[in-house]
C-alpha cells in the first residue's frame, strides 16, 4: 500500500481543497527550512 498523503499533511480525508492547499503550503515551509538550515540535524535527516 502507498503512502497516506492526507495523514502526512495532517488533514482528514474529507478536507476541502482550501484546507489541502493550506496544509501543503505549511509542510512546504517546514521542508524548505530544513533545506536552508542544515544545522538542524533532525530536520536534515527527515529531508534526506
Amino acid at each position: 500500500m502507498g503512502q497516506d498523503y492526507y495523514k502526512t499533511l495532517g488533514v482528514g480525508r474529507d478536507a476541502c481543497e482550501d484546507e489541502l492547499k493550506k496544509a501543503y503550503k505549511k509542510m512546504k515551509l517546514i521542508w524548505r527550512l530544513a533545506d536552508r538550515n542544515p544545522t538542524l540535524e533532525e530536520m536534515t535527516k527527515m529531508f534526506k
